[in-house]
């Protein structure tokens, strides 16, 4: 697992002055659990914290350094509150750990490989989940969980939860039955979208022909 630092510093400024912040360059965040007592207001660096998110995603640890203090918090990160229209991250939250005690989060879920029907132009691989539910030490959190569908031969194949490669000391929330990725046949999707397409338009046919068959009446 990588580990990353990130400085912080506690945040005096609340509400909707925090504005100021964000014209300097800074991003308001929080950081609760682990221990600590009340959640924590603090401010980051923009510029680092979107290098550290790129990297960090919901699974590596983040050493957060508060105002230079000596050590640091071993956190999370939980949630990035991004602007709607420019897309700007505008807050953070971070979730402190204890390093010997079990986290629970949700592991994204990444496709590797190409299966036979795929290479010969036959069919589609169709992720059906993003993420595995699953509980373990900070320190043994998986970046990702790979899943190799090249072993998908024939169309309707599957993969579940079941069949992923879970990190062993992990504990998987999520059903082991559940579908994650299918092999559907080429087109497959095209076609569920015009069923759809149909599914919506006909309340609209059957209402136009009870209304001519109104008009025909009067």
């Amino acid at each position: 697992m990588t580990e990353l630092r990130l400085n912080a510093e506690r945040r005096t400024i609340t509400g909707k002055k925090v504005k100021r912040l964000r014209r300097q360059g800074l991003v308001p965040g929080i950081v609760y659990g682990g221990g600590i007592e009340a959640a924590m207001p603090i401010q980051v660096d923009r510029r680092e914290l979107i290098k550290t998110l790129q990297v960090a995603g919901t699974t590596n640890i983040v050493q957060l350094n508060v105002d230079g203090q000596n050590g640091s918090l071993a956190t999370l990160v939980r949630e990035v509150q991004r602007d709607a229209i420019s897309h700007e991250i505008i807050h953070v939250d971070f979730q402190a750990v204890r390093m010997d005690e079990p986290i629970r989060v949700d592991v994204p879920v990444h496709i590797v490989g190409e299966a036979p029907p795929v290479k010969r132009g036959e069919a589609i691989v169709t992720q059906l989940i993003e993420t595995i539910d699953l509980e373990a030490l900070p320190s043994e959190l998986p970046h990702e969980i790979v899943v190799d569908v090249s072993t998908l031969e024939e169309i309707g194949d599957l993969l579940t939860v079941g069949d992923l490669p879970i990190p062993s000391g992990a504990k998987v929330y999520t059903d082991l039955d559940v579908p994650v990725v299918v092999l559907q046949p080429l087109g497959a999707e095209e076609v569920e979208e015009e069923e759809v397409a149909a599914e919506e338009a006909e309340p609209e046919v059957v209402a136009a022909a009870e209304k001519e068959e109104e008009e025909e009446e009067e």
